[in-house]
Formats: structure tokens, C-alpha cells, sequence
């Protein structure tokens, strides 16, 4: 999925509804992002802890701000960090204190935790495909986020997610007594020309924890081979 390529997405008339607000973008060079003017902002100021604990010997000389584009269920809005930059006032040739930036799932990335979480929910669980996610947040929101976009940003989530399953896969290989089961499935494998690939969707389930894998076979050593770890 990273490597897909990147590019400008065009709207066809027929598809932009009327009196839409006027779009800003949003500090990149590209049109796969855009959003409304008025579309709320949510500020969040963090200080060093020394600014806090004596503040009448700093003085504020400016301020970095992180954006970024957050979603909660029925409405998207803008998630604003501040950071001043604040010197002492008796000396001004120390350099300025600023609380280090907050961590992102990926760096640079402008979408927060809860618009990621929202797009792998409708990808995965609500098997809504990205031109369709696409264009119920353009239609319902005023805000457009492009396919290419959103793959970028699944790919970097499904990156993040690989520790996790990685942990669950050898906390279930640990297990005396695991369930395993498999369930047909079609996928598309641009090395087959003309035909889907037919494989195995592997479910191996113990104690309330739940792994799954995918494989080309069905016989009884794949299970054997995963559950090993070799």
C-alpha cells in the first residue's frame, strides 16, 4: 500500500453538493486534504514542568502548534497543540524552553488517533471501500480526504498494529489447548491474470485470545507451522 503513488484527486461538478463552505488547505502542497473554514478547532496548551513551576520568571516569545485532523462519531474538527516558547526573564541568553512535541502514529502525519481508528472501522469492519468513505465524509462533512491519502494512513496504522498481533500470535503458540479453523476465501493477485487466488483465512482461538493468518494451504501442517512460530 506505501507504494502506491501519489496524486491529486478531481471532484466532478455533478458531485460537489451546493453552498459548500469555502475549503482552505491545509499546509501541503496537494489537494488531499481540505477542509471547511468554520470547521471547529479544539486547542490544547502543554508547558514545560519548570515553566509551570515558576512562571513569573518567564516570558512567552512565541509558540509552536501542532494540527491535527481528529474525528469523534457525527463530526470531524481540528486538534490543536500549542507550545510557547518561553526564556527567562533575568536571562535572555539562555535558549527558550518549549514541552516537547506530542507523539504521532506516524511522524508528519496530520491525522489523529480517533481518525484513523474511525477509517480502519469502516474499511475492515464496516467494509466500506475508501471511495466510499471518501465521499460520505465530502457529502456529510464539507471535508475531503482522498483515497490516496487514507491508504497512506492505513498503511502506517496496519504497521503499528503488526506488534500487537505479533503478541497475540506468541501468547496463543505458549497456550497447552488452542482451536484452529479455517475458512475459504477469494483475493485478487495481480500475478494471476483473469482469476482470484484461492487461499485460507486461519482462525486459532484460545482462552479469549484470537489470532489470524492467512495462507495458500489448507493442510493440517500450516496450522502446525504457525502456531510453532517457525
Amino acid at each position: 500500500m506505501s507504494g502506491l503513488a501519489e496524486g491529486n484527486l478531481e471532484l466532478s461538478e455533478e458531485e460537489e453538493p451546493p453552498s459548500r463552505p469555502t475549503l482552505r488547505h491545509v499546509g501541503i502542497p496537494t489537494r488531499r486534504i481540505r477542509t471547511p473554514d468554520n470547521l471547529e478547532v479544539v486547542r490544547e496548551v502543554i508547558e514545560p514542568e519548570l515553566v509551570q513551576t515558576e512562571p513569573e520568571h518567564r516570558k512567552r516569545i512565541g509558540q509552536e502548534v501542532n494540527p491535527q485532523l481528529d474525528y469523534q462519531p457525527g463530526k470531524f474538527f481540528w486538534q490543536e497543540t500549542g507550545r510557547p516558547k518561553n526564556v527567562r526573564r533575568d536571562q535572555r541568553a539562555l535558549p527558550p524552553l518549549i514541552a516537547p512535541a506530542p507523539e504521532r502514529l506516524a511522524e508528519g502525519s496530520l491525522a489523529a488517533p480517533g481518525l484513523l481508528a474511525q477509517l480502519l472501522v469502516g474499511k475492515y469492519r464496516d467494509h466500506l471501500p475508501f471511495y466510499r468513505q471518501e465521499q460520505l465524509s465530502w457529502q456529510r462533512h464539507g471535508v475531503l480526504i482522498a483515497r490516496q491519502q487514507m491508504v497512506q494512513w492505513t498503511a502506517q496504522s496496519v504497521r503499528l498494529l503488526l506488534g500487537i498481533s505479533g503478541r497475540l500470535k506468541r501468547d496463543l503458540q505458549g497456550r497447552p489447548y488452542v482451536q484452529v479453523e479455517e475458512t475459504p476465501v477469494r483475493y485478487q493477485d495481480p500475478d494471476l491474470q483473469g482469476r482470484c487466488g484461492h487461499g485460507f483465512l486461519w482462525t486459532a482461538l484460545a482462552s479469549r485470545r484470537r489470532a489470524l493468518y492467512i495462507s495458500q494451504r489448507r493442510a493440517g501442517t500450516t496450522a502446525a507451522h504457525h502456531q510453532s512460530g517457525s
